[in-house]
């Protein structure tokens, strides 16, 4: 009996979690040019946000990991943190969109199963190398 599982991943705070560092380190990997890689620096650095509850403001904070919400630029930035994801899927087959990632694999036998856990067990891996932690409580095998 062959069954095909669909396992659909959600990232905990997926834009706003991206880490600046990580995703300078990745525009330099991919050959962007300098001048815009620091452009894209300065644009996220120094950010600082506050909350307000109805009078009262809180102090200001650094933003120290996220990209911009409303802005274009943010969800370009988000793909490109995330585009070597499906590197390191080796057996099954990746379907991603914004940050929503879902890994299917026809499962035959037990071995079928076992490579799906292990391209399971390498998106955690890439998960924790690039601190963007996927949300367990959201992430379903169908």
């Amino acid at each position: 009996m062959q069954v095909l599982v669909w396992t659909y991943l959600a990232y905990r705070k997926a834009f706003d979690s991206v880490d600046h560092v990580k995703l300078i380190e990745k525009l330099s990997n991919n050959n962007i040019n300098c001048k815009l890689i620091k452009w894209i620096a300065a644009f996220l650095q120094d950010r600082k946000m506050q909350v307000k509850v109805k009078l009262e403001f809180s102090d200001w904070a650094a933003v120290l990991s996220g990209v911009p919400r409303g802005s274009v630029l943010g969800p370009l930035l988000f793909l490109i943190f995330v585009n070597d994801l499906p590197l390191w899927i080796c057996n099954s087959m990746i379907l991603m969109f914004a940050d929503d990632t879902k890994v299917s694999h026809k499962i035959c036998n037990e071995n079928d199963g076992a490579l799906l856990q292990q391209d399971l067990d390498s998106l955690m891996e890439w998960s924790k190398k690039c601190h963007l932690d996927f949300n367990i409580e959201k992430c379903t095998r169908l």
